[in-house]
């Protein structure tokens, strides 16, 4: 197999192997038992020499540690080539879910951050984890960060083609703009269906920050059509204003 990582259930010629290994991580941890508590599990402490052997095949203490290693080392091959760290919720980097693990480290995160007591929680991420993977360019809120990026990608698009009918396949520095602004006319028209349609419908309301930004930048909302660009999107494109934060709580 080339490592020492063996399932707890494996078997090897008829033998528990993934059991037995596993019992050598509690006898490694059992040195920090009391003497009372490792009688009363029956477990005996690993001896140094066992514990060196073990190492010297590969045999890894924590593996939680080892799995959040590995995971790390493939979100590092993910920015090298991509240029961000904004992976795709379903994204699969080597056979591994690196999506859904970088969205586990962001609920981590806000355990951390929701109290100061959360941060000593088995759950929450740790600081220097979390320093990690902020050198790496992971942001805590990526709603919010690739709102502000496609803002920033419509405006270009607006400054260069002079209107704002991106069509629906367009790619803009490799983001699918087109895309995301149908999804952003379908929030416009949930403004008029109520909170509980809009919910089945799984999909948040434009807010009248996002709506008026848009609208300066000449999106046409009611359809597909385009309209043209307006004195008040020429202003605006040369402004140095920032475009609005999308709500956190509720992304679009």
């Amino acid at each position: 197999e080339g490592h020492a990582h063996v399932p707890q259930a494996h078997r090897e010629d008829g033998e528990r192997l993934g059991s037995w290994i596993a019992q050598q991580r509690r006898r490694k941890r059992a040195a920090e038992w009391s003497e009372n508590l490792r009688k009363s599990r029956r477990c005996a402490v690993l001896s140094e020499s066992e514990r060196v052997r073990l190492e010297a095949v590969g045999v890894v203490w924590s593996v939680a540690d080892f799995n959040w290693e590995r995971m790390y080392e493939l979100l590092q091959a993910f920015v090298e080539r991509e240029g961000h760290a904004l992976v795709p919720s379903r994204h699969v980097e080597r056979g591994a879910k690196l999506g859904e693990w970088l969205s586990s480290q962001r609920r981590r995160h806000k355990v951390r951050s929701q109290d100061r007591r959360n941060s000593r929680a088995r759950s929450a991420l740790a600081g220097d984890e979390a320093n990690r993977l902020e050198a790496l360019g992971v942001v805590w809120d990526p709603h919010s960060s690739r709102s502000r990026r496609m803002y920033e990608l419509l405006q270009g698009f607006v400054r260069r083609e002079g209107h704002a009918s991106v069509p629906k396949r367009h790619v803009e520095g490799g983001e699918a703009l087109g895309e995301w602004l149908l999804t952003q006319r379908k929030r416009y028209k949930v403004r008029g269906w109520g909170s509980a349609i809009a919910r089945e419908n799984k999909v948040s309301t434009l807010t009248d920050e996002e709506l008026e930004h848009l609208e300066t930048l000449g999106v046409n909302l009611e359809g597909l059509l385009p309209i043209a660009l307006l004195p008040a999107a020429r202003h605006h494109l040369h402004s140095a204003a920032d475009p609005p934060e999308a709500d956190a709580a509720d992304p679009p």
